[in-house]
């Protein structure tokens, strides 16, 4: 079956709105009715695209992880190897400032049972994107890690996730000096 892109963009701005209900007031904030105000539709265009909350907060999971992976992969894409580490701080930088990455830990935290499955695929997905990220950057800076790879790359994305839960509570200067504190102690050890 071929979905319009009328239809198309109708569930994307649905998604857009449960997505900043999420940045701003966590799971708890969104219900059906607060996405069709939010978005101006009725009601009963939420459950048209979507059969119930679980299937329109996978949405909102997926549509959060494209995003972060997204941000990733533009730091890295015809990056060199002075600037990768820049690119990669200004986007993690820009998912503490809009709360997306927090909204996905929310999710994950507070995620009903319906929709595990579905944040676990997406967490693997997250980890499979870090992955390819420090294999670029093992061409980039001829880097042999001596940790696998697989746990750098859990390690990075912890390392975002504990970020931005850190942003939630507090603002600090402090996000941009443990992101190169980290670089520094991976790259500089060789891993």
């Amino acid at each position: 079956m071929v979905t319009s892109p009328r239809r198309l963009r109708s569930t994307a701005r649905l998604v857009d709105a449960a997505v900043t209900l999420l940045c701003t007031e966590g799971v708890g904030g969104v219900s059906v009715q607060r996405v069709a105000d939010t978005a101006g539709v009725s009601k009963g265009l939420v459950h048209y695209h979507f059969r119930d909350k679980d299937a329109l907060l996978a949405a909102c999971a997926s549509a959060l992880v494209a995003d972060l992976v997204a941000r990733d992969e533009l730091a890295r894409q015809g990056a060199d190897a002075t600037g990768i580490l820049d690119g990669l701080w200004r986007a993690l930088e820009s998912s503490l400032q809009d709360g997306r990455r927090r909204a996905w830990l929310a999710l994950c935290a507070e995620s009903p049972p319906a929709i595990r499955d579905t944040l676990a695929a997406l967490a693997a997905d997250r980890q499979a994107a870090a992955l390819a990220l420090l294999g670029t950057l093992a061409d980039l800076l001829s880097w042999t890690p001596r940790v696998p790879r697989p746990t750098l790359a859990a390690a990075y994305v912890a390392l975002g996730d504990g970020l931005a839960l850190d942003a939630a509570i507090r603002l600090s200067a402090e996000h941009r000096r443990a992101f190169d504190a980290f670089w520094f102690s991976v790259l500089a050890d060789g891993g």
